[in-house]
């Protein structure tokens, strides 16, 4: 697995990625510790993905604008 560093006000990012929703929004889902987050670039609002700690995400959009977050989770979900 290639692993992407990214720098940030000191902070290392393992993983981002970005993406465009259906209403031309541009978002920025990083991985920080075991957290997953998402930063919505056109209002620079970052938001916390819920769930428990997580090893590895993905996200896509679909053709009908929808988004989907996969997210590789380090605990089990009941």
């Amino acid at each position: 697995m290639v692993k992407h560093l990214r720098y940030h006000s000191g902070i290392c990012y393992i993983k981002n990625k970005i993406i465009i929703g259906s209403t031309d929004s541009v978002y920025c889902f990083f991985i920080s510790g075991v957290t997953v987050y998402c930063w919505n670039v056109l209002n620079n609002r970052v938001t916390q993905v819920r769930g428990p700690s997580f090893r590895d995400f993905d996200v896509a959009t679909s053709s009908t604008g929808s988004m989907y977050i996969f997210m590789d989770s380090l605990v089990p979900i009941t």
